[in-house]
């Protein structure tokens, strides 16, 4: 084990033993709040709104068969990098501005987005639009699959709007954003937590998922799955705040450290960042764009594989 990963390991068990007892599990009832994020039973109320545009961010397939009413379809390869050897970037300004104005949305409406996967896919979008200092977006709290139980208004139409004239605001917004330069100084300094947000096979080398070049992770990374954020059995909605605090302190993820987030290629992550800076009120929390699928192909880095 590296000097590193061992000063990092022994820090975080220091931390779990003296602020253990603080960690009290009992549920308080206080559920997140944002102003980035919506639940479906106010969403219901404003989902008409002439001025809001709605954005089902599912496959194609999934939107067809129905949808909110008057909701716009986009997917993960709208908005990412789709060519060469590391996909899943994010996409650049130009092309973002051409898709966006395409379809119609103004960069004066309100954007509610949501997905099929409990605001994976959503936070990611929220994400990429505020790196490009869009901030009037709201992520669905839960996702479709909780819609449609409800019972409430579903469609099939396919939603055409007239094109407009789509441009960011000027200057892009680095808050929440880590490249592998980022990464690389991370290792070796204590005061940085690596968190990979994959599944636990991921994480451990015993499954490769496609896009990426070789198991294992990023060295000293320790790991937290980004759906245990969710109350997964109940409408995939977010746990309550007592829950997702008591969740990451006692992995030693706590507001005064510098915390960078990876999975495969910046989506799960992405949700994570979102957990931690929009409803748990971390001011230093960054999502790692190429994530492993960039780290993999890398031959002159290092992975750890158990």
């Amino acid at each position: 084990m590296s000097w590193s990963k061992l000063i990092k390991c022994s820090w975080i068990a220091v931390l779990f033993v003296v602020h253990g007892c603080s960690l009290d599990k009992e549920d308080n009832g206080v559920m997140p709040e944002s102003d980035h994020l919506i639940n479906v039973d106010d969403f219901l109320e404003i989902y008409n709104n002439q001025n809001t545009i709605i954005i089902d961010f599912r496959s194609e397939e999934d939107y067809l068969k129905g949808h909110v009413p008057g909701a716009l379809n986009i997917y993960r390869n709208d908005v990412t990098v789709k060519k060469g050897a590391i996909k899943g970037l994010i996409s650049p300004q130009d092309a973002l501005e051409k898709l966006f104005g395409s379809l119609g949305i103004d960069a004066i409406n309100q954007i509610i987005v949501y997905d099929g996967r409990g605001a994976c896919e959503s936070a990611r979008f929220w994400w990429t639009l505020n790196f490009y200092g869009f901030k009037n977006v709201k992520v669905v709290n839960g996702d479709f699959d909780l819609w449609s139980s409800k019972g409430y208004p579903m469609d099939t139409i396919v939603v055409k709007r007239e094109p407009v004239n789509f441009i960011f605001p000027k200057g892009v917004n680095n808050k929440y954003i880590a490249t592998k330069e980022d990464v690389k100084r991370a290792i070796n300094d204590p005061a940085i937590l690596l968190v990979d947000t994959r599944s636990i096979e991921e994480y451990a080398g015993e499954f490769l998922k496609k896009g990426a070049f070789r198991r294992g992770r990023i060295p000293t990374s320790i790991h937290v799955d980004w759906a245990n954020s969710l109350e997964y059995e109940k409408g995939k909605e977010f746990k309550s705040v007592t829950d997702l605090l008591y969740d990451f302190e006692r992995k030693g993820i706590t507001k005064d450290k510098e915390i960078i987030f990876y999975c495969q290629s910046g989506t799960r992550s992405a949700h994570s960042v979102f957990v931690l800076a929009e409803l748990l009120g971390y001011k230093n929390v960054k999502n790692y764009d190429g994530s492993w699928v960039e780290w993999s192909h890398d031959l002159t880095l290092e992975v750890e594989i158990d």
